[in-house]
């Protein structure tokens, strides 16, 4: 099975992201990919064989259409499948992030978020944010680093980090880090949530930022519809994002710290396309 340069196979990938649907979606395209399908192979069943006429172009044509046909019914039985098992699993993904919700809910305290797993943790925060209103759609980057989530309301797009760390503080260079993006994807603003707690210095950096900052013991309160008139969402900053572009590309850049060299450890913007484009600047 060919690879992808992520090291997952085309059906890991496709399944990967079929998962990300609600699980209605994937099981309805399943439904009509299989019976469409169907009903073409029944309406042309003599395709297959005889060319329309001698000329050489219709010959071709007709010597490939039964690798058409295989394709096709290869394509009718596979994708179905493919989308039917994603709409399980996605379906099941729903009924446990319920389960945490209510569970949650329903505890005294925000230990609680400390007691799943960090992908059920990014669900929980995806779940809250629907709930608010917000059209979300994970992404996939794993427990560290990136962007968690990325949501939508009033066509304004947010950012979300999601921190499910139990013994340790979100550090300031975590919010820089989501900073940096949110001007390179041009988005309104972002959250950060925490199930734990954030340091002082996180917190005074984001406080011209249109970030919003949750830690655990205020997003407990928010899923128990408690004390919830104490944010805004979106969060009302009035500051706005520098979008700083690239001189080759006039893409826009994110803050990057040079790891090897005489300027090692010092920070500089690059090309988001890198390294497509090598395009920096100096960060003052």
């Amino acid at each position: 099975m060919a690879r992808r340069r992520s090291g997952k196979s085309l059906i890991e990938g496709l399944l990967d992201l079929f998962v990300t649907w609600p699980w209605y979606v994937s099981l309805a395209l399943a439904i009509c990919i299989f019976w469409g399908i169907d009903i073409y192979q029944q309406l042309t069943p003599e395709a297959a064989v005889r060319p329309k006429s001698s000329n050489p172009g219709d010959v071709v044509v007709a010597a490939f259409e039964p690798a058409k046909a295989m394709a096709l019914t290869l394509v009718k039985i596979f994708l179905p499948i493919l989308l039917a098992i994603a709409s399980f699993v996605s379906f099941i993904k729903s009924l446990l992030t319920q389960r945490h919700y209510h569970y949650v809910e329903q505890s005294p305290t925000s230990a609680s978020l400390n007691e799943m797993s960090w992908s059920d943790f990014e669900s929980l925060t995806g779940e809250y944010f629907k709930r608010e209103g917000y059209t979300v759609k994970p992404t996939k980057k794993g427990p560290d680093g990136g962007v968690d989530l990325r949501i939508k309301k009033d066509d304004r797009l947010y950012l979300v980090q999601c921190k499910q760390w139990k013994m340790r503080k979100v550090p300031v260079a975590v919010v820089r880090e989501l900073y940096g993006l949110i001007a390179a994807e041009n988005a309104a603003g972002g959250f950060i949530v925490t199930s734990g707690e954030l340091t002082r210095e996180a917190l005074d950096f984001a406080k011209d930022k249109p970030i919003y900052m949750i830690d655990g013991t205020t997003f407990h309160r928010f899923i128990r519809q408690r004390e919830k008139d104490a944010v805004t969402f979106p969060p009302n900053h009035v500051s706005k994002v520098t979008v700083i572009h690239c001189p080759n590309c006039n893409s826009p850049m994110v803050k990057r710290t040079a790891r090897n060299g005489a300027n090692a450890g010092r920070q500089f913007w690059g090309c988001r396309r890198f390294p497509r484009c090598y395009g920096t600047r100096d960060i003052n």
